[in-house]
């Protein structure tokens, strides 16, 4: 019996070499929830998760045999978690969002790259980044994996606009040859 190695979430078959038996079981060590499945000499084995694990495989005795116990070596690699970032549209003085969506993750963090002044929070997967000057960026969307996943970091670019400036002038009236003084405010 070779040793076994997948990744979380799929399964693997291995053949087995016997001979002066009939039939073959088998199971996973200690692991009632492991599917394992034996057509004639092929083993498949799955829903484990990440880990290392042993699998018996025994020969049924018969008439003729004594059963014969041997164990292989299971590796359960674990898998990147997925994350898709939105876009983020934001203009100097506002605060922009973006939302984030993961599988096979405990825990959304961001940081603009290179810039401590940005203010960024996370609430459950929406991620909110202002404090920023007008000009371009990088925010990194890390999730943290689990017992199953790997942790992840997604990039995405974003700008921050440039904001309309606001010019208001009051209203003057005065005589001729006089002068007066107008308010404006920038």
């Amino acid at each position: 019996v070779d040793d076994i190695t997948f990744d979380y979430g799929k399964s693997e078959s291995v053949n087995v070499t016997v001979s002066g038996a009939c039939e073959i079981s088998a199971e996973v060590v200690g692991h009632p929830e492991a599917v394992v499945n034996v057509d004639n000499n092929t083993i498949s084995v799955s829903g484990l998760d990440a880990g290392n694990y042993t699998l018996s495989v025994t020969v049924v005795p018969d008439d003729n045999h004594n059963p014969v116990t041997k164990t292989a070596e299971i590796t359960v690699n674990k898998v990147d978690s997925s994350i898709d970032v939105g876009d983020i549209n934001l203009t100097y003085g506002e605060t922009g969002s973006v939302s984030v969506s993961v599988s096979g993750a405990v825990e959304v963090t961001g940081e603009v790259v290179d810039h401590p002044e940005a203010v960024v929070n996370v609430d459950n997967n929406t991620i909110s980044v202002s404090g920023l000057d007008a000009g371009n960026y990088t925010l990194n969307v890390t999730v943290a994996g689990d017992d199953n996943h790997n942790p992840v970091t997604k990039s995405i670019d974003f700008e921050v606009k440039k904001a309309d400036s606001t010019l208001s002038v009051d209203d003057i009236t005065f005589d001729y040859g006089k002068s007066e003084s107008v308010n404006v405010t920038v």
